[in-house]
């Protein structure tokens, strides 16, 4: 008997689709009309692990049903649908996902503007203390003078 690997978190393209699916409640014979209506034809191919899930495919899946989390869709990162931020702050994770790109595709730029390093080397701060003060709490810790 083959050992399963049960610490996998990404799901191949198949997995993937096949949850689409299932989240939409829709048969594979359906998403096929709705890909093919747009000139996408490897809906099959995808469900039969033969292909993985295209841009473009992506895409229509994404203009049809924006709830849907095309950084998931497209690479098993994350949830399968775009939520709130668990600090319930209201921004979505796709936005978030957006800014993050931003920043990582002007990082260099950003690591040469100094009101940024003091911006993030305050909030780097503010995270070690709030850390510290976790650990302090939970080991009953105190400060001594």
């Amino acid at each position: 008997m083959a050992k399963q690997d049960y610490n996998r978190d990404i799901l191949t393209s198949a997995e993937r689709f096949k949850e689409v699916l299932k989240f939409l409640k829709m048969n594979a014979s359906q998403m096929d009309g709705i890909l093919k209506s747009k000139g996408i034809f490897n809906g099959r191919a995808v469900l039969d692990g033969t292909e993985d899930i295209s841009m473009p495919m992506a895409r229509i899946i994404i203009e049809k049903w924006p709830e849907i989390n095309e950084l998931w869709l497209l690479t098993g990162e994350g949830t399968i649908t775009k939520g709130e931020v668990e600090t319930g702050t209201g921004i979505s994770v796709g936005d978030v996902e957006i800014v993050l790109r931003c920043l990582l595709n002007h990082e260099e730029v950003l690591l040469k503007n100094k009101i940024f390093n003091k911006w993030l080397e305050n909030k780097i701060l503010i995270r070690e203390n709030s850390l510290l003060k976790e650990i302090q709490a939970k080991y009953n810790l105190t400060e001594k003078a």
